[in-house]
């Protein structure tokens, strides 16, 4: 019994490590595909010159990822 639920420990162990893995890679992705959105909006000196870099990113994007108004 004690090897079986430690099997299972390490089976979760690894399972929690790949979908932690993943987040930071989809995170990593974003940040090099959309390099150019995110660099529109940290050099924008307004809001609304912020919400223009909306334009750069695909519209089914821009609701998570874009800057809100």
């Amino acid at each position: 019994a004690p090897a079986r639920a430690m099997r299972t420990a390490a089976i979760s162990g690894l399972v929690a490590s790949a979908v932690a893995l993943a987040i930071v890679a989809g995170g990593f992705t974003m940040q090099l595909v959309y390099r150019d959105f995110y660099e529109c909006r940290d050099d924008a000196l307004t809001h609304a010159g912020e919400l223009a870099c909306n334009d750069l990113l695909p519209k089914p994007l821009r609701a998570g990822f874009g800057v809100r108004e």
